[in-house]
């Protein structure tokens, strides 16, 4: 395994890397040294340190940050893209048709893996698709961030309210 160690100020520079080698992007916490810091690691070298050095505890700790692998690469640039648009815009209007009106990311049907889907999910945003099948041809993939739900159940009970 050839030792990608990055300091944790080092983040640009190691996202950098986990994206052109297509890998992942952890956080550790050595405790032998008493260090934070940022590995570019595959797959298997994740598994490998799990099971080696960060077996026990009291060793310290590794975790994934970011994923850039190929199932999943895609879905960490277009959640980038759409956080930042989110950035730009007010809580009620926070929601994107990735595949059809956000020309930021070229995202097509066959982009859209389990991988991707299931990474989008974790992202904490909400998501709505609809994807081509045999008799249905409707396609979208609309992100909506929490913040424009709670601002849209904020309004629903507000309303409900004002009716009582």
């Amino acid at each position: 395994m050839k030792d990608r160690r990055f300091w944790p100020e080092q983040i640009v520079e190691a996202r950098r890397l986990a994206v052109q080698e297509k890998k992942l992007l952890t956080r550790e916490y050595d405790a032998f040294s008493d260090a934070d810091g940022l590995r570019v690691l595959s797959k298997e070298e994740l598994k490998e340190l799990k099971d080696n050095r960060y077996s026990c505890i009291y060793a310290g700790w590794i975790t994934v940050i970011e994923d850039y692998t190929e199932e999943t690469g895609k879905a960490w640039e277009v959640l980038q893209a759409v956080n930042a648009r989110f950035r730009e815009m007010d809580a009620e209007e926070q929601a994107i048709d990735i595949l059809n009106d956000f020309p930021d990311v070229e995202l097509g049907l066959a982009d859209i893996t389990d991988a991707f889907i299931s990474c989008m999910e974790e992202s904490g945003h909400e998501l709505t698709y609809s994807l081509p099948t045999e008799g249905r041809n409707i396609t979208y993939f609309v992100v909506t961030s929490r913040a424009c739900l709670e601002d849209e159940n904020i309004r629903m009970m507000t309303a409900e309210m004002a009716m009582m």
